[in-house]
């Protein structure tokens, strides 16, 4: 799983229980699978939980802001080849919209979760 500089700064200071919880190596990179980390938010304390939601909604302003800014870059290069920018439009739009359940389920439960997909669980829970 690759994170970004605000994702691996951010879960490096959570306290070995919340990193035990949601994560399954000691370095923190491989997540645990959807139905493990529900079952481990469980053993964490209010407190811990509200760490964690606190830190993914940080973390998701700070991807939030730095998508923008990646794509605005990539719609200046892309911007060039038409056919491909119409193309990737009509391709996200109907991938977005037919398979994006599937995909974000077949994600979590194949253990390629990544932290966007994380903070969405937990702030749901």
């Amino acid at each position: 799983m690759q994170m970004n500089e605000a994702e691996r700064s951010t879960t490096s200071k959570w306290p070995d229980p919340v990193r035990n919880a949601l994560f399954s190596d000691a370095s923190g990179t491989s997540l645990r699978s959807q139905d493990e980390i529900k079952a481990n938010w469980s053993k964490l304390t209010a407190e811990q939980q509200s760490q964690i939601k606190q830190d993914c909604n940080t973390m998701q302003t700070a991807s939030a802001t730095g998508a923008g800014s990646a794509s605005g870059s990539a719609s200046g290069s892309a911007a060039g080849t038409t056919p491909q920018v119409s193309g990737e439009t009509t391709a996200s739009t109907s991938t977005g919209s037919t398979s994006s359940g599937s995909a974000a389920g077949t994600q979590a439960t194949g253990g390629a979760m990544t932290i966007a997909q994380l903070c969405t669980m937990v702030n749901a829970m």
